[in-house]
């Protein structure tokens, strides 16, 4: 019984690993991060790329700057809030 579940057990691991996680790979990868990029290449060029035959052959570059854009604002408040602030003093009276 413990050889059966053993077995079922190594079948629905490689199942989660070749089908679930290749999806949300390209899910993520070819959907969210694709889309990001090119809005941010678009609005950077100002609407001239990537265009037409640029979004299939670059693909995987514009996913890249997308991941790239999606990893500098997650940071920018990290960065910007990184210094102290300065504590406030008042003056003491007589």
């Amino acid at each position: 019984m413990e050889l059966i579940a053993h077995a079922l057990f190594a079948v629905l691991r490689w199942l989660w690993e070749t089908l679930v996680e290749s999806f949300l790979f390209e899910l993520v990868w070819h959907t969210v991060l694709f889309n990001v990029g090119r809005a941010a290449l678009l609005l950077c060029t100002l609407g001239r790329y990537p265009r037409g035959a640029a979004l299939e052959c670059h693909e995987d570059r514009i996913a890249a700057f997308g991941l790239l854009v999606v990893l500098a604002v997650g940071f920018a408040p990290l960065i910007h809030g990184s210094a102290p602030a300065p504590v406030p003093t008042m003056p003491l009276g007589d």
